[in-house]
């Protein structure tokens, strides 16, 4: 998975000089920093953050851009974002043809995370994703409720289609794309929180 951000000289910046560049991470900050003009190394090779120029000091930055599957804000912290880059990895991200997704890869996209610790409860967020062998034993344990629950349970089911979602009353609906994104970006968002 890769995670780009456009690191911004905000002093540079408010004084309308666009000096900034564009990372991929896991990078090292104190690269990021020197390439920015926020920070240096001396002639003994220490490091020493902010760079004075003209007797101006240069030492924010701001993050102006991003690319990930995910919402970056403009001073989110590079450290944390580095560690999550270098837990992701190893992450096959779910995958998307033409902008939709197949429910398997965000099934393992979600299982693997949680193996990987990054995520705390994968059940929560794939849980209501489920196929054909789980409707059969759901129908098996509600045959004996009658045909009108068995009746709301299966509606909207669509027998061509391998997976489906369980809504909220816990009948059987279409498992669109719009409920995928959604699942993915809760589990992006839970990321970001939790790491």
């Amino acid at each position: 998975m890769n995670i780009k951000i456009y690191v911004a000289n905000l002093g540079k910046y408010n004084e309308g000089i666009l000096q900034g560049e564009w990372f991929t991470l896991p990078h090292d900050i104190k690269d990021i920093y020197v390439t920015i003009g926020v920070g240096q190394y001396d002639e003994q090779g220490n490091y020493n953050h902010g760079v004075e120029e003209d007797g101006r000091l240069y030492e924010e930055f701001a993050i102006h851009d991003y690319e990930a599957p995910f919402e970056i804000s403009e001073y989110s912290s590079i450290n944390k974002l580095n560690e999550l880059a270098e837990a992701l990895q190893d992450i096959s991200e779910p995958v998307a043809n033409h902008g939709l997704y197949e429910p398997q890869s965000v099934i393992n996209f979600a299982l693997q995370l949680e193996s990987e610790s990054l995520l705390h409860d994968a059940h929560y967020h794939i849980g209501d994703i489920i196929d054909d062998d789980r409707i059969n034993e759901m129908i098996k344990h509600d045959i004996d409720k009658g045909w009108e629950r068995l009746k709301h349970f299966l509606y909207a089911a669509d027998s061509t289609e391998e997976y489906h979602h369980l809504n909220g009353a816990g009948n059987i609906e279409r498992l669109t794309n719009d409920i995928l994104t959604g699942i993915v970006e809760d589990i992006y968002k839970e990321i970001l929180e939790n790491n």
